[in-house]
């Protein structure tokens, strides 16, 4: 049964939960992940926050949905929005300073990040911008890895413009 999407609306005007199933056997056991997005007046939507979890995906991204009476589902990339997804989480050792600090390299880079604790240990979803060099950004990463301050994974590669 469909339902009206105007049905779903988020109390902030324009903007939905879109759902998005993850894989059973992902580490997380997480079953699916909630994405904010904004309807676009063709049908699709434009993801409006970085996902922690979901592969393939990333802010700007314009997605095709399904509405069901239990929400909004995701269907697919329909366009890229050029931005990169990684996450990373802080190895539980690491205080707030030493983070920061290695931080610090990624944001002058022009990334921006989400987080949460999951467990005892931070997540953070890492939004990589277009204008941004991933291959710096990538390098930083994997200093942080082999130093031990976080562990990381790829969400979505979106290309470089370098």
């Amino acid at each position: 049964m469909e339902a009206d999407l105007h049905n779903l609306v988020d109390e902030r005007e324009g903007v939905f939960k879109v759902v998005v199933s993850l894989p059973e056997d992902a580490w997380h056991n997480f079953s699916s992940e909630l994405l904010w997005a904004e309807a676009l007046e063709d049908g699709t939507m434009r993801v409006l926050n970085t996902p922690f979890f979901a592969k393939g995906l990333s802010y700007q991204d314009v997605i095709s949905i399904k509405v069901e009476s239990d929400g909004i589902f995701f269907n697919s990339v329909v366009s890229s929005g050029g931005h990169s997804t990684y996450r990373l989480i802080r190895n539980e050792s690491v205080d707030d300073e030493i983070f920061k600090g290695r931080w610090g390299g990624l944001a002058e880079l022009g990334c921006t990040y989400e987080s949460f604790l999951i467990g005892s240990a931070y997540m953070y979803a890492i939004d990589v911008p277009p204008s941004t060099d991933v291959r710096k950004v990538y390098s930083l990463l994997e200093a942080g890895e082999k130093d031990e301050i976080w562990d990381f994974d790829e969400g979505k590669y979106a290309g470089s413009n370098y």
